[in-house]
């Protein structure tokens, strides 16, 4: 850029080229210009506008090339990065996630886990838990006294009994013009940072989800916390609640769900755009405040599912010969299962339970053999359950820091 002398010359001598063709224009309109000198007049003009014209262009290129040389990516920058996960198959780091789910199914607890593995892990230096959701009575069933002393000033937890939402928003003005490099913020819940605004307007949800993304630009992980809304059918699947830039603004997202039966949660994934995120399944540790990955559809199965597979693994085992599919559906029919229910069940246990194969003596029927070493499971009676193939690096992460973790006499030490 150069001087204001520079900047002065140049606009004085624009404005004398303007200055000079409304001069000429009015000379042309004047009643003793004759044609020949109007002509004359004309081509004066011509040429001046073709100097102003040729003078703008080139301070137009100029500075359109400098803005687009200062807004064009870094590639440099770009093909040095890498995507990083805080918890492998679940949390990319430096992203935006949302879990959603009823009330009541955990998104608080995992999410409390997923914080207190990362910190132990290293993957995260500070996490800052920003809670206006839940009552201080909760706090001591959810350890947070215990994560505090485990972690220290690395683990922040701010909640509304001792934190105004105003003071909440000043914290997350500070946070949003500071750098939150290895930094994990969760809200918890969502809507309790919409102020007056409405969740199932667009405008009001994008003004709040801009907020979370100024917070990933300045490098921080962000975990919202939603609600789901009530299916208006019993097969319906489980959407979140509110408008579409809840989802349209995240880089990835759950839906979690609790099975009483096999005490279990299922992350389910509603977006991933970012990383690669999967299916999983766990068990809540509450002796180490974290999460043991277990098999995603023995975590799936309901108490009936659970019920049909052990009479088709009675009937098996206990055939003269291997039976075919039909014999297996009125074994069970017979039991009082429904044939849904019965059939989901023996095609989900092919390849884990039991296999099938055709034989050709009996027109090419399949029939069914248990698998080797199949063993029925169940948490009840401490029977080991298998570790979820699909997530095969969470789990091998959560059970190294579930193996550097033992609880003695109610507190929690590192081995």
């Amino acid at each position: 850029m150069g001087s204001i002398t520079q900047i002065e010359k140049n606009v004085k001598y624009l404005q004398s080229i303007k200055a000079r063709i409304t001069y000429l224009e009015e000379l042309s309109r004047n009643e003793f210009t004759t044609f020949e000198e109007i002509e004359l007049i004309q081509k004066e003009i011509l040429n001046l506008q073709d100097q102003l014209r040729l003078v703008d262009n080139r301070s137009y290129d100029k500075k359109f090339e400098n803005i687009l040389d200062k807004l064009d990516i870094d590639l440099e920058k770009i093909e040095n990065m890498e995507v990083k996960y805080v918890l492998n198959g679940v949390i990319v780091k430096a992203e935006i996630l949302m879990i959603a789910a009823k009330p009541g199914q955990g998104k608080s607890l995992i999410t409390l886990a997923a914080c207190n593995m990362a910190l132990t892990a290293g993957t995260i230096k500070h996490v800052i838990y920003i809670d206006a959701d839940n009552g201080g009575s909760t706090l001591n069933e959810r350890g947070i006294p215990k994560l505090k002393q485990m972690h220290g000033n690395r683990f922040r937890y701010i909640h509304d009994s001792n934190a105004t939402k105003a003071e909440m928003w000043q914290l997350i003005k500070l946070l949003k013009s500071s750098d939150l490099k290895d930094f994990m913020i969760v809200f918890d819940s969502v809507k309790n940072f919409m102020g007056k605004g409405d969740r199932d307007k667009n405008k009001d949800v994008s003004e709040l989800m801009s907020v979370l993304k100024e917070l990933r630009r300045q490098g921080a992980t962000v975990i919202f916390l939603h609600h789901t809304n009530k299916p208006q059918r019993d097969f319906q699947e489980l959407q979140y609640a509110g408008s579409s830039a809840f989802e349209e603004d995240t880089s990835n997202a759950f839906i979690l769900k609790y099975n009483e039966f096999r005490k279990t949660f299922i992350l389910k994934p509603l977006k991933n755009r970012v990383g690669k995120i999967e299916e999983s399944a766990f068990f809540y540790q509450s002796s180490s405040h974290s999460l043991e990955c277990v098999d995603l559809f023995w975590a799936k199965e309901s108490e009936e599912d659970d019920a049909i597979r052990i009479e088709i693994e009675n009937f098996i085992k206990n055939a003269d010969e291997s039976p075919i599919y039909s014999q297996i559906m009125k074994y069970v029919g017979d039991m009082g299962f429904s044939k849904d229910s019965t059939n989901r069940v023996i095609q989900v246990g092919k390849g884990r339970y039991w296999t099938s194969k055709k034989i050709r003596e009996q027109n090419n029927k399949d029939v069914y053999e248990l698998m080797v070493l199949n063993t029925t499971l169940d948490k009840s009676d401490n029977s080991e359950h298998p570790n979820n193939t699909a997530s095969q690096e969470l789990c091998d992460f959560s059970d190294k820091l579930n193996n550097n973790i033992t609880d003695t006499n109610g507190e929690v030490q590192y081995v």
